[in-house]
């Protein structure tokens, strides 16, 4: 399957679950026998004032006459023009049923005129496919045997001359018979019968900021639907006759029933993910109502190209199937913009069957984000307002502080809850923990003390002097959170810090720079040389399976839900003198009993290293007991996994070479802005710098595989750690730290700013840093740097602007005015034309391939001409005849002309006959009467 970039349709963020900022843009839940259609009886009722008293007749339409039979959908999907709206009254026949649901866009490919789409109400499974009896002549039988190919023989009828005659006619080359038992198919060849309808609604965008906005899916966001599927559908619904013994409901209707969320987005529309309903499984009494449940934001969608079609022949339209070959076009959520519409696909294949069944949805519901919207996880401390973290602090601990307010619980849970209800006297409102500063750092009570202080929309740290821990001040910040489950990919993003190195440089002192999320933490480690040192770590990671997480883990070491989970005990052999368990690996454990059966396993070893499921090899039991695992990693720290230099003075951007790492690159009074950017396309984080507003310079990156813990992935390291207390805390820690003895220099910096941002802004994939046109979606790459992105380049590898230049001129005033232009203008470095400066390299590549097409067409040119003259020179048929009669070396051509050929002999005579040298010559003329036609002569002498 391709899994195309944006630029062909779009390759996702993973969810990231905070999600204040997503929407509802549309919603359907039918109801009943009341919505979206009723009966004629309850559309008309009336009171006795003669008003009508059904809330959803509001349309002023004619009574319906209706029996609220629904919308029946048994057309091809036509787009707009398959609308129905709400307030239509739909006639068949002699009556009228109103539809007053919300609009909505149907149609439907099917083999026969028995199944339709339907909207309908709750008790008729709402939105639906609707399939009625099926004959056992419709599905028909398959071919038996094989058929016949090619035409046989026929044998001649008549006689030549007969008015009924006609000749025999040979069997065609590839003519073989059918075989003994041919039967050819019937109905539909012995297969069920497919049906497919789709339904889409409007999504809401009111919600949209202007006309420059449109809606997308955030990480939250979500398709939701349940998916009634009638019992008799399966095999377990008991076949119901009647009193005649004739069969009225049968069961094992179908043999399949699929459903897919579908969405309109930037005008084309696109298919989620399958769901197969397991028809085995169904009840054997009314219908089975199942949640369905897309991610928008998640789910790989696959494009349904001309999906809009008015024809429809039964049987052949296959405009509404979705391609799941390797070749269909697919596009991760996260990169569909401009969703216009929502809905879904259902399809079965009904088997023979009496009474027919009704496959639908009863609620749909769909979320979508304004692309205008904040993201949650994006946030901004500049320190231009007062925090009063920097009034009390105590030794070693830390405080939060929020302005003026302080309660006291402030550092439990996940914020301070609310008191009261507003207007009450002891009424205050509910104070939330996100973006809360603290302190901390024995530095803060060391004699004499480093100080932590505000001013000028700054906070500066600064260190009295003692070494490492003693002196060592941080400040730090609770996040926002997340509700993820672990190992959830955020989207990509960007935490940007600005720092001001006021006394910086001999301070011998370093920067611990940290980011804590859900998963784990990230560290760097910022020297006064511009070296840096990374860490990362994992929190501890509860799984059961190793289905998303490879390993290596121990068994878990927890009460509540230990290692090894006892699900049947088994029974225990009466024989035994005891039961033991042998755990594959290394872990170890002792068997508890319970009567004849095995209450737990008490692990005395948790072992380690293990990337599957162990093997329990019991003793003592008749019947092994049925178990499951929990399983755990610990907390995994990989220290220093890349020690590197902001300096790259050779200029091949590793920044690791030799000369790369000595010296000093960071000056007292420089501005320092340095990025971590979290990239989700490869669950990697890489860093830049900049030095006074300077360009952002490529630093490393760090790998999931390389430089993550274990290798298996960083994923959340952004929102703080989820289970401290505060929750959330740390998501942001910075750290100011001697690791030598500054002889009495002043060692102090400034945090100007911190930033969350996300990075991809055009949604395309590729972090803002790493696009060279993070506004255009369309394009990623600019590989020759002439502003021109390499999908639309008309000249890859060569200044677009440049390569228009030259033409222009040589267009203009012909090659040879132009390269004498051009030679009169070159200096050393550059050609001038018009004005421009067209770089010699460029210039000279131009001109390479120019004279390489001219050569290449001169050389044509003379191979053509060479092959017309092998042409003309190719011998005639006069021509081999002369060739022929002047095989002998001095024989002479014979002319003909009038139909008479002249021979002339030449008799050579001599006196000397070793001497011809001067011989006497005579001629005598013969003349031979020359018939028309090729003729060819010769001389013989007689023997």
């Amino acid at each position: 399957m391709n899994i195309t970039s944006i630029l062909k349709l779009a390759t996702a963020f993973v969810a990231f679950s905070i999600s204040a900022h997503a929407a509802e843009v549309f919603s359907v839940t039918t109801s009943g026998t009341d919505y979206p259609v009723t009966t004629a009886a309850n559309f008309n009722a009336v009171d006795a004032d003669g008003n009508f008293t059904n809330p959803y007749n509001t349309f002023g339409n004619p009574p319906d006459t209706g029996s609220g039979s629904g919308v029946v959908i048994s057309t091809n999907f036509d787009g707009a023009n398959s609308a129905i709206n709400t307030g239509d009254q739909i006639t068949a026949g002699t009556t009228k049923t109103t539809y007053f649901g919300p609009k909505f866009y149907a149609g439907v490919n099917r083999e026969v005129w028995q199944q339709s789409g339907t909207a309908l109400h709750s008790n008729g499974n709402g939105y639906r496919l609707r399939s009625n009896n099926v004959s056992a002549t419709l599905i028909g039988t398959a071919q038996v045997g094989t058929a016949q190919v090619g035409t046989a023989a026929v044998a001649q009828v008549g006689v030549e001359g007969d008015a009924d005659y006609a000749p025999a006619v040979p069997a065609s080359a590839d003519y073989v018979p059918a075989s003994a038992d041919y039967e050819a198919a019937t109905g539909n060849g012995g297969l069920p019968l497919q049906t497919r309808v789709i339904y889409m609604f409007d999504a809401d965008t009111s919600i949209l900021s202007g006309a420059d906005d449109n809606l997308r899916f955030s990480e939250s966001d979500t398709l939701t639907a349940k998916l009634a599927v009638a019992g008799q559908m399966g095999p377990n619904r008991a076949i119901v006759t009647n009193a005649q013994g004739a069969v009225t409901r049968s069961n094992n209707m179908a043999s399949l029933a699929t459903y897919r969320a579908v969405v309109k987005a930037n005008g084309e529309y696109y298919a989620g993910s399958l769901y197969s309903v397991d028809l085995a499984a169904l009840p054997d009494v009314g219908s089975d109502v199942q949640d369905m449940l897309e991610n928008g934001y998640d789910a790989t969608w696959t494009l349904m190209p001309n999906i809009e079609k008015s024809s429809h022949s039964m049987g052949q339209e296959t405009n509404l199937i979705v391609d799941t070959s390797a070749d269909a076009s697919t596009v991760a959520g996260k990169y569909l913009t401009n969703i216009t519409q929502v809905g879904f696909l259902l399809e079965t294949e009904s088997n023979v069957n009496t009474g027919g069944y009704n496959f639908g949805v009863r609620q749909f519901i769909a979320n979508a984000t304004p692309a205008s919207a904040s993201h949650p996880i994006e946030w901004s401390q500049d320190f231009t307002s007062p925090l009063n973290f920097l009034t009390t602090t105590t030794a070693g601990g830390s405080k939060v502080y929020d302005g003026a307010v302080d309660p006291a619980n402030l550092l439990t849970g996940t914020e301070v809850p609310q008191v009261g209800e507003p207007g009450d006297a002891d009424y205050a409102p509910a104070v939330p923990h996100a973006f809360k500063w603290s302190t901390s750092g024995a530095g803060l009570t060391a004699t004499p003390a480093s100080t932590i202080t505000q001013a000028n929309g700054q906070v500066v740290l600064a260190l009295n002097g003692t070494r490492a821990d003693p002196g060592a001040v941080k400040v730090h910040m609770i996040g926002p959170g997340t509700t993820n489950a672990r190992r959830v990919r955020p989207p990509s993003h960007e935490t940007t810090f600005v720092f001001d190195l006021i006394n910086w440089k001999d301070g011998q002192a370093d920067i611990n720079i940290q980011t804590y999320g859900h998963d784990g933490f990230v560290r760097s480690v910022i020297s006064p040389s511009g070296n840096v040192k990374y860490t990362t770590y994992l929190t501890n990671y509860t799984h059961t399976n190793f289905d998303n997480y490879p390993g290596p883990s121990k068994l878990r070491n927890n009460t509540n839900n230990p290692g090894i989970v006892i699900l049947d005990g088994g029974t225990v052999d009466p024989a035994a003198s005891e039961v033991t368990v042998d755990i594959s690996g290394n872990a170890e454990g002792t068997v508890v009993l319970n009567g004849d059966a095995v209450e737990s396993v008490t692990i005395t070893n948790y072992g380690s290293g293990y990337t599957a499921e162990p093997t329990l090899t019991w003793t003592g039991m008749s019947v092994d007991p049925t178990v499951s695992f929990n399983y755990e990693t610990d907390n995994i720290n990989r220290q220093n996994v890349v020690s590197t230099s902001m300096r790259d003075k050779t200029g091949d951007g590793d920044h690791n070479d030799p000369e790369d790492l000595p010296g000093s690159l960071l000056n007292d009074g420089q501005i320092l802005t340095y990025i971590q950017s979290y990239d989700n396309a490869d669950d990697s984080i890489s860093y830049y710098y900049s030095l006074d507003d300077a360009d952002p310079v490529f630093i490393t990156k760090l790998t999931a595989a390389d430089h993550s813990p274990n290798g298996n992935g960083f994923f959340d390291v952004s929102t703080g750690n989820k289970y401290g207390q505060p929750n959330n805390q740390n998501a942001v820690a910075i750290e100011y730290k001697q690791w030598g003895d500054p002889g009495g220099q002043a060692a102090s910096f400034a945090i100007n700013s911190v930033t969350v941002a996300l990075s991809d802004d055009d949604r395309d994939g590729v972090v803002n840093l790493e696009d060279a046109f993070p506004n255009d979606r369309f394009e990623t790459a600019d590989s020759d740097s002439d502003g021109v992105g390499d999908n639309s380049d008309q000249h890859p590898g060569y200044n677009d602007s440049a390569v228009a230049a030259i033409d222009a001129a040589a267009q203009s005033a012909g090659d040879s005015t132009f390269s004498y232009f051009v030679s009169d203008s070159e200096d050393d470095y550059s050609y001038s034309i018009g004005g421009g400066g067209i770089e010699q390299s460029v210039y000279d590549a131009v001109v390479a391939a120019r004279d390489a097409a001219l050569l290449a067409q001169a050389t044509a040119e003379a191979n053509e001409a060479t092959a017309i003259a092998d042409l003309a020179a190719a011998p005639t048929l006069a021509a081999v005849e002369q060739t022929v009669m002047d095989a002998r070396a001095g024989s002479t051509r014979i002319d003909v002309s009038g139909g008479v050929a002249s021979i002339t002999l030449t008799l050579e005579e001599t006196s000397d006959l070793g001497d011809w040298s001067s011989p006497t010559t005579t001629d005598h003329n013969i003349q031979l009467s020359a018939p028309a036609g090729s003729n060819f002569y010769r001389f013989k002498i007689a023997d």
